[in-house]
Formats: structure tokens, C-alpha cells, sequence
């Protein structure tokens, strides 16, 4: 039973994932934006996509310990080559080889937090205004000052971008955000549940019992 449940939450969290990273604006005429018909509009697409993407993905790790010293065949900062391991005798039957450095996993993602954090009706959950601020006001390579991004104007405009899709993403993870238990997750520091680690959006009905079946 328990192992149905958490096969069933991750289904849920893929489809809701996916409907996040597929979320987008339109414009008045109903055309999905992007730089030519809304550049603030597709600016605050790319900030949030950035934003899900870099929180609900395990931090990738390079399959190279020592760059490219580490290559077969390459040598090291010495100009030798590594030495190969002795060609001797092949391990007793049944043993299995040893890496002497294994690479450590990924540290696991906090998707608890992060769908309630998106879930929070306060819009400064993640995304604060600052920084929206600093976002318009960075200056790409071989743009001159003239050109900045940053008015009020446009600061104003962007708030608005940024919270319409905080507005439809904070419906889209509602089924995940539902709490189940006894507990009252009002009662944690953040207000809307955001510290706790895990979801608590699955129920077990008298029909999943096993006795009952």
C-alpha cells in the first residue's frame, strides 16, 4: 500500500511539474509572448523557469574528478602519466571491485518547501521585489548605459509579469499542497508550511487497507 502511495505522489508531482515549466504568458491578442510581441513578458517567463528549474533539480555533478588530467591516457601536471593498476591475478569469483573514490550523490531536493513556497499567498515568498530589481537591472556584455532595462516603468510592469505567473502557478500546485494530517501546518514559523520536509497531500481511505480489499 505504501509503496502504491508514493508511486502515485510521483506521478502527481511530474504532472504538476510539468504543467509548472509549461506555464507561460499571453498577450492581449492571446499570441504567447516572446521577444518581439512582450520582451518584459518573456523576461519574466525565462526568470521563472531559471528560478524552478535551479529548485527542483539536483545539482549536476561532473563525471571527471580532475578535469581533463583525468581523461585516459592524458598525463598529469608533472607531464607522467598515471600508472595503470598491476595486471595480476583477476579477484576470487563472487567479489566485487571497490571504487577508492566514489562520487557522493546529489544532495536531495526539498520539494516540500519549495511547491509551498510557490503555493504561499504571500508574493514575496520567492521572486522578492529586490530581487526582480537586480534581474532588470543587469547589463549585458557590449550594451551601453543608455540602453538599461531598468525604469520604474518597467519595474512596475515586470512586478505585474512576475506576479500573474506566481497567481496561476500557486492553482497549478494546489493538489499537492493540500495537507492531510492532523497537524495544523498554520502552526509553523513561515505561516503557510513551507518548513515542513515532506508532502502531505496523499490520504489513505478505508478502501486501501489491505484487510479491507
Amino acid at each position: 500500500m505504501i509503496e502504491d502511495k508514493v508511486e502515485e505522489l510521483e506521478e502527481l508531482k511530474q504532472r504538476i511539474e510539468t504543467k509548472l515549466f509549461r506555464l507561460t504568458l499571453t498577450t492581449s491578442r492571446g499570441e504567447r509572448v516572446n521577444p518581439v510581441n512582450d520582451y518584459l513578458g518573456w523576461l519574466a517567463m525565462s526568470l521563472w523557469r531559471q528560478w524552478l528549474a535551479e529548485n527542483t533539480t539536483p545539482e549536476v555533478r561532473g563525471i571527471l574528478k580532475n578535469g581533463s588530467n583525468s581523461r585516459p591516457g592524458s598525463a598529469n601536471a608533472n607531464g607522467n602519466f598515471p600508472q595503470q593498476p598491476a595486471q595480476g591475478r583477476p579477484p576470487p569469483p563472487g567479489t566485487v571491485a571497490q571504487n577508492p573514490n566514489p562520487i557522493p550523490p546529489p544532495p536531495a531536493i526539498n520539494t516540500g518547501r519549495i511547491f509551498r513556497l510557490i503555493a504561499s499567498p504571500n508574493p514575496q515568498s520567492f521572486l522578492p521585489d529586490d530581487e526582480l530589481k537586480r534581474f532588470l537591472k543587469i547589463q549585458p556584455p557590449g550594451h551601453s548605459a543608455s540602453a538599461a532595462l531598468y525604469t520604474r516603468d518597467n519595474m512596475r510592469r515586470f512586478e505585474r509579469k512576475i506576479d500573474e505567473i506566481k497567481n496561476v502557478a500557486r492553482d497549478i500546485v494546489k493538489p499537492l499542497t493540500r495537507n492531510c494530517l492532523e497537524l495544523d501546518l498554520r502552526s509553523l514559523s513561515d505561516g503557510g508550511g513551507g518548513g515542513l520536509g515532506y508532502l502531505t497531500c496523499m490520504r489513505v481511505e478505508e478502501g486501501d487497507l489491505p484487510w479491507d480489499t
